[in-house]
């Protein structure tokens, strides 16, 4: 861990100008005292009523692990690092801000990097190419136009459908359209239209948005996971690890599911996250980020009502498999990890798409198990000590063997 905050330093001094970390370290009194107040108000009483913990002890943890360790005081809290076994191991976790800054500094090292992670359209069509299942695009639009379609003229297939942006990511954008006969589509927004009115409109969304966007027909939940949502797409997340010279491996998986009406998983926007067994695909407690929900373990889904703890995923060695096959075929060796989204259908496990700098405030909340407990940083400070400028340790580590 020493050696990966070391790495961040390096990765924030590394930029052309230098006054932006150095405005970063002016303000940050200011920034800090800011989070802490924000973050103290929303979750301080709840902690105090719930835990014991006093509010003024509450605020010196707040300042000692961002003075210490860098930790946010929203990640204090997310992390229930105001329990004391939790606390004890304060310096072992990492913030998805922290890892993503390191990630991302390795990245830009490297400009033949895969373009997957960035286009939808490239991720699906390098899933065609390696022969892995994907979702189908139905058509794309792009400037205010529809650039391509599968299939002729202006018909769309007589089912629910779905689109979203190509280059974007956590649900943004993302809306369902739901077919209400007669060659209508009722959108996620209650606007009803036609099958030439709803490509019209995507056309100027595109446009709206700056950005291409995706219309596929929408995927349903495996049968025996259907009582896990209301109906949107459930997906698990799963890690894939790839030392340096080695072969992927799995890290970690969550499974992630919507709650209320929503359409997207998104962690953030209010889903579900449950831990997944490596071993048997069962799933754990899920966990929420809302605030009302700091400290609890969610055993039964808020909206069926049936029980997520203990639930067994259908096809799970099929989807461990696919996500470490699919990590193989990524050409660059020099992609430590990525986080695959993988729906589980009837038909099998299907690939929605891969990130190459996934959510490490997503496992650690889900598997109560920090990072630094995992052979994620002994990895990325591998990954760093082989490629990043300079190519040398920065903390003199010892042996960087995954076990450590």
């Amino acid at each position: 861990m020493t050696e990966f905050r070391s790495w961040r330093r390096r990765a924030i001094w590394s930029r052309r100008n230098k006054a932006i970390p150095l405005r970063d370290m002016t303000m940050m009194p200011w920034h800090l005292a800011k989070g802490v107040y924000r973050a103290s108000r929303v979750y301080a009483p709840l902690v105090s009523k719930t835990f014991g913990l006093p509010t003024h002890r509450q605020l010196i943890h707040l300042f000692w692990a961002r003075a210490r360790y860098g930790l946010d005081p929203s990640s204090y809290y997310r992390f229930q690092l105001f329990r004391p076994e939790r606390w004890q191991r304060v310096e072992r976790y990492l913030q998805t801000s922290d890892t993503s800054l390191v990630l991302r500094w390795l990245v830009a090292q490297v400009p033949e990097y895969p373009p997957v992670f960035f286009d939808k359209r490239a991720f699906a069509a390098w899933c065609g190419e390696h022969g892995f299942p994907s979702v189908s695009t139905l058509m794309e639009f792009e400037g205010g136009e529809a650039t391509w379609s599968a299939a002729s003229g202006a018909s769309l297939p007589e089912a629910d459908l779905f689109s979203k942006p190509a280059n974007s990511q956590g649900g943004d954008g993302v809306l369902r359209w739901t077919y209400a006969g007669a060659g209508h589509y009722v959108g996620s927004d209650g606007r009803a239209c036609d099958s030439r009115e709803l490509i019209a409109g995507l056309a100027r969304l595109s446009a709206d948005l700056g950005r291409p966007v995706l219309l596929q027909r929408t995927l349903r939940n495996a049968s025996s996971l259907a009582h896990l949502t209301l109906g949107a797409l459930c997906t698990a997340r799963v890690v894939t690890m790839r030392p340096p010279d080695g072969r992927p491996q799995l890290l970690y998986a969550v499974y992630r599911m919507p709650v209320g009406g929503t359409i997207a998983d998104n962690f953030d926007k209010g889903g579900l996250a449950a831990p997944i067994d490596l071993a048997t695909g069962r799933l754990g407690a899920a966990v929420r980020k809302h605030p009302s929900f700091l400290g609890t373990r969610v055993v039964r889904h808020p909206d069926t009502g049936a029980a997520i703890e203990g639930h067994q995923l259908p096809d799970w060695s099929e989807a461990v498999s696919l996500a470490v096959r699919a990590h193989e075929a990524i050409a660059w060796e020099g992609v430590p990890f990525i986080g695959w989204d993988i729906a589980l259908l009837d038909e099998g496990p299907v690939l929605l798409e891969g990130n190459n700098v996934p959510c490490s405030t997503l496992a650690q909340m889900a598997s109560e198990v920090p990072a630094g407990e995992s052979p994620f940083v002994a990895c990325l400070n591998a990954h760093l000590r082989a490629r990043a400028p300079g190519a040398r340790a920065v903390h003199d580590a010892g042996p960087s063997g995954l076990g450590r």
